[in-house]
């Protein structure tokens, strides 16, 4: 379900929140913070995603599934980046070949 979002389109939505579903009817809150594109190679579409979200609890690396009110739900592989003095930093990796 992500083939038609690139960098812009996430872009369009930063510091808005997704929820990432990390149990059976238990989400966490993530707020988009950062969205850094790599435009070195024109064959491929790369960039990623930083979200914040609470210090406590935080979720160990895996595919979730995220929701946004404007674009859709998406299964991600989330890995934790660390904590800030916000929260706990998260980034979602993606590389792919254009068409």
């Amino acid at each position: 379900m992500t083939e038609h979002l690139n960098a812009q389109s996430f872009s369009d939505h930063l510091h808005t929140t997704f929820q990432m579903n990390v149990a059976e009817g238990t989400s966490l809150p993530l707020e988009l913070v950062e969205v850094i594109e790599y435009t070195n190679n024109p064959k491929l579409d790369q960039f990623c995603l930083i979200l914040r979200g609470p210090r406590d609890p935080w979720v160990q690396q895996k595919i979730y599934t995220l929701e946004h009110a404007a674009l859709g739900k998406m299964d991600l592989f989330v890995a934790p980046l660390g904590f800030d003095d916000q929260g706990m930093r998260y980034q979602i990796i993606f590389s792919r070949f254009r068409k």
